[in-house]
């Protein structure tokens, strides 16, 4: 992995920008059934910031998290020399989404307890294609998911949201240490959303640098 900034900035600009468009071909559930969806992931995360109170079906958190890893998993396979053959349970290459207001809602960073404190998966047979799906309480108001601001500590003041919340361009950047992973790390947020009235909340990627 490069100690060059410049290095990995136009790796986070690549990653970001497959984010953005890659066509997701993912796995997800509605009414209990399975189903296979085609989107984008900025897509998949609007649709979630839409309609992340109708907490009683886990459509829009199961399609964002396929999502998220469906990109993720691309990016690690075409980038080995940068990643280091990474997996999403290495901190060196990292997503993050959050609300408009800093509510963490996915970070990859939580290694097997990524999306709240009693996640799961729905079966533990890797061939199960529910077993990437996650169950209700994930979501759930009672503090085992991000209603209940259980996944991390509120992100609205990290200065990389907070440039991209005002730039027009809807991007920000910002190397610096993360307390959340103790490491430093260079990182980059887009903004969902058009304007910063518009915003939704924000998708942030993170590489590990050396020094």
């Amino acid at each position: 992995m490069s100690s060059n900034p410049f290095v990995n900035k136009r790796f986070l600009d690549v990653a970001m920008n497959t984010y953005i468009n890659q066509i997701c071909d993912i796995n997800t559930t509605i009414n209990g059934n399975i189903i296979n969806k085609t989107i984008t992931v900025y897509d998949a995360i609007k649709d979630f910031l839409n309609n992340q109170t109708n907490v009683s079906d886990t459509y829009y958190y199961d399609t964002l998290i396929g999502a998220l890893n469906y990109a993720q998993d691309k990016i690690i396979e075409t980038d080995p020399i940068i990643l280091g053959g990474s997996t999403r349970t290495k901190f060196n290459f990292r997503y993050l989404v959050t609300s408009d207001d800093g509510t963490v809602i996915a970070d990859s960073s939580k290694t097997n307890n990524i999306f709240g404190m009693s996640a799961k998966p729905i079966t533990t047979n890797s061939s199960d294609p529910l077993n990437n799906l996650y169950i209700s309480s994930i979501i759930s108001s009672n503090g085992s998911g991000f209603l209940g601001k259980a996944i991390n500590e509120n992100h609205h003041s990290r200065p990389e949201l907070l440039y991209s919340l005002i730039n027009n361009s809807g991007i920000g950047y910002c190397r610096r240490y993360s307390s959340s992973i103790k490491a430093k790390l260079y990182y980059i947020c887009k903004r969902i959303g058009g304007t910063s009235e518009e915003n939704l909340g924000s998708l942030r990627l993170s590489i590990q640098v050396s020094n």
